[in-house]
């Protein structure tokens, strides 16, 4: 089929594509996690074609394409014959669910193409996605499913794993595997944000999670902390592994077999660093921004976006209740998420900066009006819950919203009725009332302060990095190449891109193309006409592509051979989707690719003093950011000179050869230079026992279940248990276990018996907190006493589908938090009245056997013991 199609036939894929069916069957669902530019497209569209069923694929808007155009996804479509299968947009999954229930489409596989932006379970897009998915078999695509905290991570593995009867962990509770871990993540990123705060009661709070973690006094130990961080990310990866197929260039390269057909990748230089310079004025202008006005200790007080810390004094977050405290924390989560964004806007350009600042005024001003006129203030949770799904708009999106939301209060006020999505503050019984309005006040008066500031330097229209970046491209294009270089310049904003587009557009004289919003099929064909190597009908109208991180994902932009960095990209991610767009297997054009990064300095500085100085103001912009800046890993300590290395670091270098394909090329070498031992190894019964000499006295049991391979420790002297089983990574695994072709067998011991019987019968115990299992017993309580007081007014059939969901929360955990939030009793008189309607709701879009349906696909995953190995200290 690949041939047919014009496509490079490669073992990889198509050992993904036999893998993946393999894990689909046992699990119902698989992640492909490749990197990027590695076809992760085609391996999908391969898995649908051999699975011959119904199917779904759920992509970004920008990455349908057009099927009278056969590009994007219905490209895939048409190559790959999946005629059985639609194509909807993840934009908007509510209405997918809503039309999938009414016109009874019957899906039996859902394709969630970058499926990492679904990884927050508390909102209504993700229990939309939950409906669609459940009952269904899951292919889930994404080059960066791991860069995130536990509960993303889990929220990935819910759409296809019932997380009370887990197939990929020893205990069948997953659910409580990674509550177990989001208690421990929320704990140690609070230590490594705050250990050396300049809050004291922030410090005191990190000091305190040191203590109860590790049982230590302060001061704290970084290094153990971080220790500790990349000690439970390993854990994490290696339980994900069953499900998950991930290889990266690297693996490619190393693999006996794959490095022969991947002869033809480009190579990616190590990014390049280029400056433009500011004028003393500029630079005094931006440093105040960073360190006076935006930074933790900033000016900007952003009391709109946190009313809750105004309302009363809220002397210990750890006693507030599940409610105030989620309140209390998306509020100041979304302060912080603001003061970052102009941050980031302002790294990125004056002009997109400049947008920020007016907007932000526009909002404290209306909302102050708002607040003058009515005593009144409203904050809306659709500003909470959505605003993280598009940075690039946030800004924007929150005064819509804000603004959409106070329109609605007054409307309500009018007819007397409540918006079902809001808090009403009456700021008349605000402990802190008169800050509140002062904090406003001032805030206007920074926002109207740097209007200014921005008018008297002038630095819209002399924009000293615009200029810099132009004279880069210039000089690029100008060389002499065979074939011509184009170029891309990425930013994380479209302002940018429209700050840029008058200037560009002249100055190239009209060869730019921009993205700066929605991609229309005419703007499509354009595109991959101008810049996808593999289109069939190439044109070369168009010499530089200045766009948003709309096109840094899914699409083949491989006739450019280097990519400008307009912003600093804070999260190396984006790095590598960017790179990804050029750095294509399907078509090589270029043997090197370069990359661009630009920085600020100051006029007349040589190379030595300029990198010093872009050094500090990068530090500057990346202590402002904290947490949402991701450079540095958990292990490292964030320096100048470390932050400006790691931003010029080549995307490729982070590459980590996988556990799998060290096995593959140690396995290969068995078979070629000792085939007596395969062969010897087929003619083994299901489950070994054995024995061999080691520097240490243990027993190491391989479990599995399903396609999830368990190894277990359990250390000993004296031929007796000195601890408990440990489960280890496979990677330790190998370490137990790896020995010569001529290592004797060593005799069973008694010891061996004993470890090997506690082996069997171990389970993990975890420990989580009470917020990671609130809203579970809330609805829980809820539910029982829903039936307690009103079983009367019920009728049989809905007291039934209650008893299914308390069922289902109790031991299977299906439900999102989003569902659970809506099972709750609120404290208003019509409490019941409006649970009842919540379960009656969801009882329509889930089906009264729908755990049924679910359970009945998961008894076919075995439970076994299939190789212990006694490892015994020589006796001389």
């Amino acid at each position: 089929m690949l041939d047919e199609n014009g496509f490079e036939k490669y073992q990889y894929q198509l050992d993904a594509v036999n893998q993946a069916l393999n894990v689909i069957e046992t699990y119902n669902g698989v992640i492909i996690a490749d990197v990027v530019g590695l076809g992760k497209s085609v391996i999908a569209s391969l898995i649908a074609n051999q699975m011959g069923k119904r199917g779904l694929i759920l992509c970004p808007p920008g990455l349908i394409g057009s099927k009278k155009e056969n590009s994007g996804w219905w490209e895939y479509w048409n190559r790959f014959k999946l005629y059985n299968w639609d194509i909807e947009s993840s934009g908007n999954l509510e209405a997918v669910a809503e039309s999938i229930q009414k016109n009874n489409l019957e899906y039996q596989v859902i394709i969630i193409d970058e499926a990492h932006k679904f990884r927050n379970q508390d909102t209504s897009a993700y229990e939309a996605l939950m409906d669609i998915c459940r009952g269904k078999q899951v292919i889930l695509l994404s080059a960066t499913p791991f860069n995130n905290s536990p509960a993303d991570v889990f929220s990935l593995l819910k759409l296809f794993i019932v997380p009370g009867a887990s197939g990929i962990t020893i205990e069948a509770d997953l659910e409580g595997r990674f509550n177990a871990y989001n208690y421990r993540f929320k704990r140690l990123s609070n230590i490594l944000k705050n250990h050396n705060s300049e809050h004291p009661e922030k410090r005191r709070k990190a000091e305190r999670d040191y203590e109860k973690m590790f049982g230590l006094t302060p001061p704290i130990d970084v290094s153990i902390v971080r220790g500790n961080v990349n000690a439970m990310a390993k854990d994490i990866k290696n339980i994900i592994t069953p499900v998950v197929i991930r290889r990266n260039r690297l693996d490619l390269k190393t693999d006996f077999e794959y490095k022969k057909e991947i002869q033809n990748l480009s190579e990616v230089k190590d990014p390049e660093e280029q400056f433009y310079e500011l004028s003393a004025e500029q630079s005094d202008f931006y440093n105040r921004i960073i360190r006076d006005y935006f930074s933790e200790t900033g000016h900007f007080k952003g009391a709109i976006y946190k009313p809750n810390e105004y309302e009363s004094l809220k002397e210990d977050e750890d006693k507030l209740s599940e409610d105030d405290n989620r309140a209390f924390q998306q509020q100041r989560n979304l302060f912080d998420f603001m003061r970052r964004l102009l941050v980031k806007r302002f790294e990125s350009s004056f002009g997109a900066f400049e947008k920020s600042i007016q907007r932000f005024l526009r909002t404290n001003r209306m909302v102050l009006s708002f607040i003058e006129k009515s005593g009144k203030y409203v904050m809306d949770r659709k500003v909470i819950e959505n605003i993280y799904d598009d940075t690039d708009d946030a800004d924007d999106f929150t005064y819509e919203a804000i603004k959409e939301a106070l329109e609605e209060f007054e409307i309500n006020a009018v007819n007397h009725t409540k918006p079902k999505h809001t808090k009403i503050y009456d700021i008349d019984s605000f402990q802190f009332k008169k800050e509140f309005i002062d904090d406003i006040k001032n805030d206007i008066k920074l926002f109207e302060r740097v209007e200014q500031e921005i008018k008297d330097l002038n630095i819209i229209a002399n924009d000293p990095k615009r200029e810099a970046v132009l004279e880069t491209i210039k000089e690029v294009l100008n060389k002499e190449t065979n074939p011509r270089r184009k170029v891309i310049l990425f930013t994380e904003y479209t302002d940018t891109v429209r700050h840029l587009k008058k200037y560009f557009e002249k100055e190239l004289l009209g060869r730019a193309m921009f993205c700066d919003g929605g991609i229309t099929k005419k703007f499509a064909k354009e595109l991959d006409a101008n810049f996808n190597a593999k289109y069939k009908e190439q044109v070369d109208d168009f010499d530089v592509l200045i766009t948003s991180d709309k096109l840094s994902e899914g699409f083949n932009l491989n006739r450019a051979g280097l990519i400008i960095n307009y912003d600093i990209p804070w999260n190396p991610t984006r790095v590598i989707q960017r790179v990804g767009r050029i750095n294509r297997m399907s078509a090589k054009v270029f043997d090197e690719l370069f990359i661009y990064n630009f920085f600020p300095t100051d006029q007349g500085a040589d190379i030595v003093k300029s990198r010093e100085i872009a050094q500090q103001k990068m530090f500057l912009i990346h202590s402002a950011l904290g947490e949402d800046s991701k450079i540095f890993d958990a292990d490292e300590e964030p320096t100048p000179s470390g932050l400006f290395s790691k931003i010029s670091t080549n995307p490729e270098e982070n590459d980590e050869l996988s556990t799998s394909t060290i096995i593959r090329n140690d396995f290969n070498e068995i078979i070629e230079s000792h085939p007596e031992v395969i062969k010897k190894i087929s003619d083994l019964p299901n489950r070994v026992k054995t024995a061999k000499l080691f520097n240490d006295n243990n027993v190491v049991v391989l479990r599995k279940k399903g396609m999830a391979l368990f190894s277990i420790v359990h250390q000993y002297e004296n031929e007796k248990p000195n601890d408990k089983p440990t489960e280890k990574t496979f990677e330790e695994l190998i370490e137990f276990v790896k020995c010569g072709p001529d290592e004797e067998r060593q005799p069973l011991n008694s010891a061996f018996w004993n470890s090997y019987e506690g082996i069997k019968a171990y389970k993990p115990k975890y420990k989580s907190g009470r917020s990671e299992l609130a809203l579970e017993n809330q609805a829980n309580i809820a539910l029982k006493t829903l039936l307690k007081e009103k079983r009367d007014d019920l009728d049989q059939e809905l007291v039934s589908f209650i008893d299914t969901l308390l069922k289902d929360i109790k031991k299977y955990k299906t439900l999102p938090k989003y569902t659970l939030r809506q099972l709750k009793l609120s404290t208003k008189e019509s409490s019941f009245d409006e649970l009842i309607t919540n379960i009656k709701d969801l009882r329509r879009r889930l089906g009264d056997d729908y755990l049924n349906v679910i359970l009945s696909r998961i008894d076919n995953i075995e439970n076994d013991v299939i190789i212990a190995v006694g490892n015994e200290m020589s006796s001389e």
